[in-house]
């Protein structure tokens, strides 16, 4: 998979001689929605509990006022995503060699930040589903809720394949938008709020820079974004030649739109639920499950099943996402069998998932891995962001560094200004200090 440093690749021969988005290639819409698919899988694992409580408390404090910083950090998440799409087209290698290649201890950072992926964030995502779980099942023990969530998840990635799991992905995506739409549709919805919403404006709480920080870290999700490009090694979008990968590229745009803006259009569904319901009586939802409980009088009973289906399908997605992702970097790091049908990947996979929740059945909340990697934690959307910016300018991107477009250009500054911003907050975060 990965190319000698000392010696370059042919196609890294012919990109460097040709200037950047000088081709003119064509796709036509019709065959550009029949390769969506990674898209789905993608927004499904950046839509989950965490955007659920984000969206509930920016709703409580701002109503819809908050719907612009959605568009605006999906944007950067479209850019972040993009830029690891060119870099697996330019060098045929995913995610974790865009660290590696830079220097082996940012390398080692990720590695180690994949670990708290795959088992901390799994074990919080496989609780909020054993959760949503019971609310479909009142009969059901939380226990064994997540136990049933946790051997569900591991089935499909032990037994199942991408393919199978991409259009799985798409179902959960459908469901997680028409549960949330669904609670829109009964409490009704203010499109003069929605309208004022897709304009910056002071919330009056002043919460701005916790909020936006928020919003940014459920929506860019640093280590997320270098999924897109293991799925596009999944799928075999690769080409010797540089024109057909320049069409991969414009075809895997289009999907990005679908993973990056997913959680731009749910985030309207949530926020547009609280903006009518709950935000007039100045109520700041603390927990998720009090998001359904004070949409049941306007709603009725059926918006707990709704709301629970909703929360389901994105923990659910998000816990198996993520820890693919682990596995992905993990296996790719250590140079063995990276394809999520492979033994490696499968072995990594249950094995962050069981250790997730056994954590969960014995009540022990990871502490240690959220202590080890608190200030990874902190300065991770920092480092990401100068990581992706750097090869989106790097000569040894070839046709596909950002060259001479404007558009590019703002985009990926848009990408890194977040990233940092998100980065030293949580850095001063840390210390006690809030601004």
């Amino acid at each position: 998979m990965s190319v000698a440093e000392d010696k370059l690749a042919p196609w890294m021969k012919e990109d460097a001689l040709v200037e950047p988005w000088s081709l003119k290639v064509g796709i036509p819409f019709k065959e550009r929605v029949k390769d969506l698919g990674a898209g789905a899988l993608v927004a499904a694992t950046f839509i989950g509990s965490g955007d659920v409580a984000v969206g509930a408390t920016a709703g409580g404090y701002f109503g819809l006022g908050y719907w612009w910083a959605y568009w605006v950090t999906c944007a950067a998440a479209w850019a972040a995503m993009d830029i690891s799409a060119r870099y697996w087209l330019a060098r045929k290698k995913p995610g974790v060699w865009m660290f590696t290649d830079i220097h082996w201890i940012l390398g080692i950072f990720l590695a180690i930040f994949a670990v708290y992926f795959g088992v901390g964030n799994v074990n919080s995502q496989i609780g909020v589903a054993g959760q949503a779980l019971t609310g479909l099942f009142p009969s059901l023990s939380w226990d064994v809720a997540n136990i049933i969530v946790a051997l569900a998840a591991m089935a499909l990635v032990w037994f199942g394949s991408y393919n199978l799991t991409e259009k799985l992905f798409f179902w959960l995506l459908l469901m997680i938008v028409a549960s949330f739409y669904a609670a829109l549709v009964a409490t009704g919805v203010s499109v003069a709020d929605a309208a004022r919403g897709l304009l910056p404006a002071v919330d009056p709480k002043g919460q701005f820079n916790s909020i936006f920080q928020a919003i940014a870290g459920t929506n860019i999700n640093g280590a997320a974004v270098l999924l897109f490009s293991y799925t596009m090694m999944e799928k075999g979008q690769w080409h010797d030649s540089l024109t057909e990968r320049a069409k991969i590229l414009t075809k895997a745009r289009a999907d990005n739109l679908l993973a990056s803006f997913g959680a731009a259009v749910t985030a309207l569904a949530i926020l547009g639920v609280i903006n009518q319901i709950i935000y007039p009586h100045g109520i700041i939802p603390r927990k998720i499950e009090d998001f359904a409980s004070l949409i049941e009088p306007v709603a009725g009973s059926w918006s707990i099943y709704v709301f629970s289906l909703g929360l389901f399908a994105a923990s659910f997605s998000t816990a198996i996402g993520n820890g693919m992702l682990a596995a992905y970097i993990l296996t790719d790091y250590f140079q063995v069998s990276t394809e999520a049908s492979s033994l490696p990947f499968r072995v990594v996979y249950v094995g962050n998932a069981l250790i997730a929740t056994a954590l969960l059945v014995m009540r022990i909340d990871p502490i240690f891995l959220k202590t080890v990697t608190s200030a990874m934690n902190a300065m991770f959307f920092g480092v990401v962001g100068l990581v992706l910016f750097y090869w989106s300018v790097s000569p040894k991107l070839g046709y596909f560094r950002n060259g001479k477009n404007i558009w590019l250009w703002a985009l990926s500054l848009l990408m890194l200004a977040i990233a940092l911003h998100v980065g030293v907050f949580n850095i001063f975060a840390l210390f006690g200090i809030k601004f």
